[in-house]
């Protein structure tokens, strides 16, 4: 009898244990699957939300890039303007963004116009009425809701304050606002759209959207938007496209209130613009969903594992104790399995929980590294954007209009004061910009824009930009393009900024004799060849050149200007294209740079973000 009842009391303890363990599998794996679905989730958030400031950017750039113009307008009074009728001609031909440019003063009167096309503001007959010159005048910028049914261009318009009182307005190109939002994709589904303050649709992928003066009145997003502190939301939603997504937002803004300039625009009032980062939310949820899968299916094998090994162990225990009565021992390795099992799966599973505590930890840390690096690298691109190539332009741009004899003729002396500060202005952009583009590609950012080129435009490009480097060292830039050089897959600007580099510093580096810029194909390479009589460049130098802020040694070198990121930067941007750089030099022989560049029907190199650093 009591036989019967042992072997009854182990089957209910170990019928027992194995539900237990069941039960806490299940758990675990409950508990692993929310802690999985809440870092995704978290981010998930976090990356939309440097999508959404990243948009943001991106049109605040828009934005800036027209106020730049204005600005520029506003400080030319009526005067200046009665003198010279066509500056606004020549600012708008500065920058196809602008389709029209219309200076006024506090009253209302038009001092001067500039337009591509059917004129539109210059055909207002109650200008001073108008709710773009109430805002500028009242010193806050402008920004209106699409503008359509005038001309067939949907526009935007744009007003700021001017100098004396008045007003510059501009009507601005809707579709290069709806471009700039349609390229800004993240994940496989998420993209931006722009709305104002009252939700009216601004740039979306769908045009006709837009068109249709769609607005967001009425719908929670909105409403949560305006209840936002600083215009700043995440949260979860039905679009109105009736998809389930996760969302971000973020305000566009050209420069923070605080710093903007009190004569030219203060802080925006009406019309402020806001951008959304929405993503599927079966994306952003896919892989705890896979996980999941993967975790049950896991799960019921375990336990199905679990089930045979406790019907195995049940027979090595029970069968024993139906034989007992037959006279035969009870064995003792029988009698102690159970507490050796229990030992080793005790011991299993603390060292699991220990694993997984790690492991969690450092994914935090990681996680938080890598969201400040990003979160420092775009405070750093958008502060060295706005706060030194602004002021930066402007003083070049005021200097070239000098120089060019818009005030008349000028002295000698005040001539090369002018000319020097041209001339360093220049120098110190370049620096802005080289060290810009370092930036962007340290933070895998720097994109190209392939286009097809033909490097014989390339190769005269070069030499007009050069121009006045050449004439001040009294060298000669000889063009030797091959004939029937064939087109090839590139970004112009980018291609047209590392031949710039390389015959900059062949001028740089060559005292006397020539500098000679050749392209031929070879074979399946197209090879652009810069060649100077210059100092040259030594076995050792020839390693170290393509390094960041490196520059050759001796007096002469040291002589001259340049920061030691020209040929770094170039030869990664020569790399993205899928091509390379080669040098070949003598110390006081000269040196050659050759840059080849695959010839390709269609591209196949990257055409997205720059991946990895500079070495």
């Amino acid at each position: 009898m009591s036989r019967a009842l042992l072997r009854d009391a182990l089957w209910r303890q170990l019928g027992l244990a194995v539900a237990v363990m069941l039960a806490a599998m299940l758990l675990l794996a409950l508990a692993a699957y929310g802690l999985l679905r809440g870092f995704e989730q978290q981010a998930w958030r976090g990356r939309q939300a440097e999508a959404a400031e990243a948009a943001a950017a991106s049109v605040g750039r828009y934005v800036l890039r027209a106020e730049d113009a204005i600005r520029f307008a506003g400080v030319l009074d009526g005067v200046y303007l009665e003198a010279f009728p066509d500056a606004l001609e020549a600012i708008l031909d500065q920058d196809d963004l602008l389709l029209e440019l219309l200076r006024v003063d506090a009253s209302g009167e038009i001092l001067a116009t500039a337009r591509r096309g059917a004129p539109v503001l210059a055909e207002q007959f109650t200008i001073a009425e108008a709710s773009w010159f109430r805002e500028a005048a009242a010193g806050r910028r402008y920004l209106s809701a699409v503008q359509q049914g005038a001309t067939p261009v949907p526009s935007l318009l744009l007003a700021l304050p001017a100098l004396d009182g008045g007003v510059v307005v501009a009507r601005l190109r809707s579709e290069t606002l709806w471009d700039a939002v349609d390229a800004f994709r993240f994940g496989e589904g998420g993209r931006a759209y722009v709305v104002d303050r009252e939700g009216r649709l601004l740039a979306h992928s769908d045009p006709d959207r837009v068109l249709a003066s769609f607005s967001l009145e009425g719908r929670p997003e909105l409403a949560a938007l305006r209840s936002a502190p600083a215009g700043r939301w995440s949260g979860a939603y039905r679009n109105f496209e009736g998809l389930e997504v996760l969302a971000a937002t973020a305000p566009v803004g050209a420069a923070p209130a605080a710093e903007a300039d009190t004569a030219l625009g203060a802080p925006a009032g009406g019309g402020e613009w806001y951008v959304f980062a929405e993503l599927p939310r079966d994306e952003a949820f896919a892989w705890s969903r896979l996980a999941w899968r993967w975790l049950t299916g896991a799960l019921a094998l375990l336990g199905l594992l679990t089930l045979a090994a406790t019907a195995w162990l049940l027979a090595q225990l029970i069968w024993p104790l139906r034989l007992a009565p037959l006279g035969l021992p009870l064995s003792p390795a029988v009698a102690t399995a159970g507490a050796t099992e229990a030992d080793a799966l005790g011991q299993t599973q603390a060292l699991s929980r220990r694993d997984i505590e790690a492991l969690r930890g450092a994914f935090d840390d990681m996680y938080n590294r890598v969201t400040d690096i990003d979160r420092l690298t775009s405070e750093f691109l958008a502060t060295v954007s706005h706060e030194l190539r602004t002021p930066l332009n402007s003083v070049i741009g005021y200097a070239e209009l000098i120089l060019g004899g818009l005030n008349g003729p000028l002295e000698a002396e005040m001539q090369q004061d002018v000319e020097a500060i041209y001339e360093n202005g220049q120098l110190l952009l370049r620096l802005v910009n080289d060290l810009l583009d370092l930036a962007k590609i340290e933070a895998g950012r720097l994109e190209l824009e392939l286009v097809r080129i033909d490097p014989a435009g390339l190769l005269e490009a070069t030499r007009a930009a050069n121009t006045r480097q050449l004439e001040q060292k009294g060298l000669a830039l000889a063009l030797e393009p091959a004939p029937d050089l064939p087109l090839i897959w590139g970004d112009p600007l980018r291609l047209q900024q590392v031949l710039d580099n390389l015959v900059s510093n062949a001028i740089k580096f060559t005292e006397a004799g020539e500098v000679r810029l050749a392209a031929r194909r070879e074979g399946d390479w197209l090879v652009i060849a810069v060649s100077d009589t210059g100092i040259g460049i030594s076995e050792a130098d020839r390693e170290t050149i393509f390094e960041r802020f490196r520059q050759l040694d001796g007096s002469f070198t040291r002589r001259a200007e340049g920061t030691g990121l020209g040929l770094a930067i170039s030869r990664h941007l020569v790399r993205m294209h899928g091509g390379r750089i080669e040098v070949e030099s003598q110390p006081g022989a000269g040196s050659t740079f050759r840059v080849l560049l695959p010839i390709e029907e269609t591209p196949s190199h990257s055409r997205g973000l720059a991946i990895g650093t500079l070495l």
